[in-house]
């Protein structure tokens, strides 16, 4: 990350809201902003974006998690992150223990990591760019804004996701190494990275925050009451 990026301001409102975590990143032209979305009338602002989502991975290994897509952004934490007025990116982190992530279902194996599966672990997915924007700097950011809000409002040991093995090399740019190997059923590869939350925020320049009583609190409570429906 060059040296002249920066977060330039972190605001947060009662939890869970409607606007909870908000933040922006200068340093790069035009600022960068995030907002958490937390209802799906919210999130409908994503659907042009997610147009553009690889549904295939999760197709090939069997997930079987489609029909649970709204589960998982209810459960989950949404961001969409604009430049000026316009929506540039969007990316979802849900939780271990609700089996609403794909590592849950499809990885047989646990034995070289059984811990990322446990409380405090967290899924990245639909990690969409809108295509005129890719490059790997603003992934970059975009990766770091979600990160940086999702450690200020929740519980969090690892980071987890299920990636080709190209995207494997890009993740461990971001503190996440291979986990475990996957073969879907038309015999692609694929890749189940992790990384503890403390290598993820030092591969991304990223202070670890002091945990916010709290919010750390009630987010708990809320993934509590989930599992107990």
């Amino acid at each position: 990350m060059q040296a002249s990026s920066q977060l330039a301001s972190t605001r947060f409102a009662a939890f869970p809201g409607t606007d909870f975590a908000r933040q922006e990143w200068s340093g790069f032209g035009a600022a960068l902003h995030l907002k958490v979305l937390t209802t799906p009338e919210e999130r409908q602002v994503l659907v042009p974006l997610r147009k553009h989502a690889p549904m295939g991975v999760e197709d090939d290994l069997g997930a079987g998690l489609m029909p649970f897509e709204s589960a998982r952004d209810d459960v989950g934490v949404v961001t969409a992150i604009y430049r000026g007025a316009k929506l540039v990116a969007t990316l979802r982190l849900v939780p271990s223990g609700l089996r609403l992530t794909a590592a849950e279902r499809v990885w047989a194996d646990r034995s070289a990591a059984p811990e990322i599966l446990g409380p405090g672990n967290w899924e990245v997915g639909r990690l969409i760019v809108a295509p005129e924007e890719r490059s790997p700097e603003l992934l970059h950011q975009c990766f770091c804004m979600a990160l940086q809000v999702l450690m200020d409002t929740r519980e969090v040991e690892h980071f987890y996701a299920i990636s080709t093995p190209a995207m494997a090399r890009l993740w461990r740019r971001f503190g996440m190494h291979a986990t475990a190997p996957l073969v879907g059923a038309s015999g692609r590869p694929f890749v189940l990275v992790s990384g503890h939350v403390d290598a993820v925020a030092a591969a991304l320049h990223v202070a670890v925050p002091q945990r916010h009583p709290g919010l750390v609190a009630a987010a708990r409570h809320e993934e509590d009451m989930a599992l107990a429906d």
